[in-house]
């Protein structure tokens, strides 16, 4: 699914744009920062000043080199987008693993207990009292954000990984479908307005990983002002406290109702017979996964008309 995305950044034209801005303010910040710790020798003027004295030339050409340092800025930070996402969500690896198992059994044992608590109001008659029905509201949600307890290996080491991951267990279990396998080829056969959604909401989950990585770049300018620290890290926790897990979620939703509305469309289009039942379609579905990841064929299928007859 990132190697997908990876391709897929290429078109969006509105994440390069958002990637600018921020590498812009970030320089600016930056300048701010190193005239700040240079107030006792004249501050911007002490920065600035050199540079209005040189030649034209000279000017211009560390006008060209500003802008050359703020593009590379940009692409640094647009190939780090995937590796932060991949490390935000896990599982960890290189010595790593022993953390990421702990973690994502904690993960689970939260699950269950979530789980327990979720029963336990549940039971509660049609005379239970509004905060009763909000907590069940509230419990319900925050299960909905994880996997299923008694799917214990689906489980990753952050939450935020987890949001993801429920959504994939949800396709897999009801539809039968693997999302890593048949996305790609799912997204040749969504309407065109849906997938417009899709690359806004992709676009709006890098630009809060790029605000991330901008914030904690921004630290390091605390070598001329101690409150660039506070600025970096600020921005550090309330992207990945408060923006990114909202927009990650929006993208999980959006990316579960495409599979739930759209999934006949791919069988119709690889000419294969549609789901008899709900029942059967898991079969189906994990069949189909093969036969795209694979080329297993599926059993007993026998290849449609456009009209639907053998």
């Amino acid at each position: 699914m990132n190697k997908f995305w990876e391709l897929m950044a290429g078109k969006l034209a509105d994440r390069w744009a958002a990637t600018a801005v921020g590498a812009l303010i970030f320089w600016a910040g930056g300048l701010l920062a190193a005239a700040y710790g240079a107030r006792r020798d004249g501050g911007v003027n002490a920065l600035i000043g050199p540079v209005a004295r040189q030649p034209v030339a000279v000017q211009a050409s560390l006008a060209v080199l500003a802008l050359v340092v703020v593009a590379t800025s940009c692409l640094v930070v647009r190939r780090l987008v995937s590796p932060v996402l991949a490390l935000l969500q896990g599982p960890w690896r290189f010595g790593l693993g022993k953390v990421s198992e702990w973690a994502s059994r904690r993960a689970r044992d939260r699950a269950e207990k979530l789980n327990e608590q979720w029963q336990q109001v549940a039971s509660v008659d049609e005379s239970s009292t509004p905060d009763e029905q909000q907590r069940l509201a509230r419990l319900d949600e925050r299960l909905r954000r994880m996997p299923a307890p008694s799917s214990p290996a689906y489980f990753l080491p952050t939450p935020l990984g987890n949001v993801a991951r429920a959504a994939d267990v949800r396709i897999v279990e009801r539809f039968g479908l693997a999302p890593a396998a048949v996305w790609p080829r799912l997204w040749l056969v969504l309407p065109e307005s849906v997938r417009e959604e899709f690359l806004s909401a992709r676009a709006a989950v890098d630009s809060c990983l790029s605000a991330l990585i901008w914030g904690a770049a921004f630290t390091f300018f605390g070598f001329f002002a101690w409150w660039a620290v506070l600025v970096g890290a600020a921005t550090c926790v309330a992207t990945a406290w408060f923006w990114l897990p909202a927009r990650v979620a929006a993208f999980a939703d959006l990316t579960e109702s495409a599979f739930a509305l759209y999934r006949f469309q791919l069988y119709e289009q690889l000419r294969l017979p549609l789901p008899e039942d709900p029942d059967d379609e898991p079969g189906r579905g994990s069949d189909l996964s093969m036969y795209l990841h694979r080329g297993q064929r599926p059993r007993n299928a026998v290849f449609t008309s456009p009209e639907g007859k053998k």
